[in-house]
């Protein structure tokens, strides 16, 4: 464990909270001398069950030893007065994948993001997993507002509380709109967990909306279980939405590793560039083996003007064109159309997303 330090909180000026759970709370400080922002996560240990304790401690533990350019670095822990978990991780100034998406709905005109841009995204996620991965770790809580981005926009992982290592417990965590069917019907799980659920998070990134939904958890699991995902926007390439199925397959053992996408034509055209950019953060990363990964040079989409209310981001215009799947192109429904472009009528049932 790591020993108990009561002066370290002195060190920094706590600026305003960001975020509220049962067992904890998140707050935005300033570091006095340095005065760098960083994020203060308290984790209360009282009326936690055992498992609970454990996992708070083992997050403690787990994130001091990650160290990957996309993943949020770790800057030192303690634990206050016996009972209180203090971690302090960097400060991602752009939010969170989840709040960008809300603040997209919110423009005047619906945009979506360019391909390009979801490809770079979902590159540096991959590397960010095939990292964990490695270390024989499932992250187990993927999700939109888990995922957070830098100034520069881009990727990196957060919030290991839910994390498992070395094969570690098959308990039945995470956010019920990204848990994978097998982790829904309570069988053996392991890292294609976090494949289907960044399959959700690429989905819910391309159309806006979750690919699957439904009136209560109930039957949201049910739709996970057998439904089709939801209809992605048609304008979109065969290749991208090829993927993102692919992702999203129910057998754990038809559901790609995350080496095998990072292999995949559609994402060649991204490999490169992320590697040297990886290499430029952490030169020591050169010998990883998730480094090693040779691809064909594809062409690439052109990127599209940056926004003044996105910066770093590429969005486009695009008419909400969605097909279910890449045989039904263009047998979808006026009414659902209309529905995908506008957001969901009174009636369509939609469960309300866990944040």
């Amino acid at each position: 464990l790591v020993p108990e330090k009561s002066v370290t909180l002195e060190k920094y000026e706590v600026r305003e909270q960001i975020g509220k759970g049962t067992f904890g709370s998140a707050f935005v400080v300033i570091h006095k001398d340095t005065r760098l922002p960083y994020v203060l996560k308290k984790i209360r240990l009282a009326r936690q069950t055992e498992w609970q304790r454990k996992a708070s401690h083992q997050e403690m533990q787990l994130v001091s030893e990650l160290r990957h350019p996309f993943i949020v670095p770790y800057k030192e822990s303690w634990i206050e007065r016996g009972h209180t978990i203090c971690i302090i991780n960097t400060y991602c100034e752009a939010g969170d994948l989840r709040t960008l998406l809300k603040s997209m709905a919110g423009l005047q005109q619906r945009r979506f993001f360019s391909e390009d841009q979801l490809k770079k995204w979902l590159v540096q996620l991959l590397f960010a997993l095939e990292y964990l991965h490695r270390h024989e770790v499932i992250h187990r809580d993927m999700k939109s507002s888990n995922v957070f981005l830098t100034s520069d926009g881009d990727i990196q992982v957060g919030d290991f509380g839910l994390s498992a290592v070395s094969g570690g417990g098959q308990e039945t965590v995470g956010t019920p709109h990204y848990m994978c069917p097998e982790l829904v019907a309570k069988k053996g799980y392991g890292v294609k967990a976090d494949v289907w659920s960044l399959g959700v998070i690429m989905h819910e990134m391309t159309a806006q909306r979750m690919p699957f939904q439904a009136f209560n958890v109930e039957g949201l699991m049910q739709k996970i279980l057998s439904a089709k995902p939801g209809a992605l926007p048609g304008d979109y390439s065969k290749g991208w939405v090829r993927l993102i199925r692919s992702m999203l397959r129910k057998e754990p053992e038809r559901r790609p590793s995350v080496a095998e996408l990072l292999r995949d034509p559609c994402l060649a055209g991204h490999i490169r560039p992320c590697q040297d950019y990886m290499l430029d953060l952490m030169p020591e990363m050169r010998d990883a083996p998730g480094l090693a990964y040779q691809v064909e040079e594809r062409g690439v989409l052109d990127d599209t003007n940056f926004e003044d209310h996105l910066p770093g981001m590429v969005v486009q215009d695009r008419y909400y064109n969605s097909d279910e799947d890449e045989e039904d192109a263009g047998k979808t429904p006026l009414a659902e159309l209309i529905s995908d472009t506008f957001g969901p009528k009174p009636n369509d049932p939609v469960v309300e997303q866990d944040t």
